[in-house]
């Protein structure tokens, strides 16, 4: 009987740009239950042009439903600054 059970199916895949793609050179390495020694699974091993579209995808901004992530929470941030404002001061007679 296993102590931990391990799960049938998780990410081996790089993530990237926002999605899930093997290694460019298509190279994996395994990973090992140290209880076991037995190979769990064959994960993605990223290599020099992996980890330059990985820094490509960091540089652009991200998108969410057609806007940049930025604009998308822009909006709820400008709500915020105005209630975090002063009144106008009212000077006396």
């Amino acid at each position: 009987m296993a102590l931990v059970e391990v799960p049938k199916e998780f990410p081996t895949r790089l993530f990237i740009n926002g999605e899930f793609v093997d290694a460019a050179d298509k190279r994996t390495f395994d990973n090992i239950n140290p209880a076991t020694e037995e190979v769990i699974a064959k994960i993605a091993m990223a290599g020099k042009a992996d980890l330059d579209a990985a820094i490509e995808s960091a540089k652009s901004p991200a998108r969410v439903g057609g806007r940049t992530a930025r604009q998308a929470r822009q909006p709820g941030l400008e709500d915020r600054r105005r209630d975090h404002e002063a009144p106008p001061r009212v000077r006396g007679p």
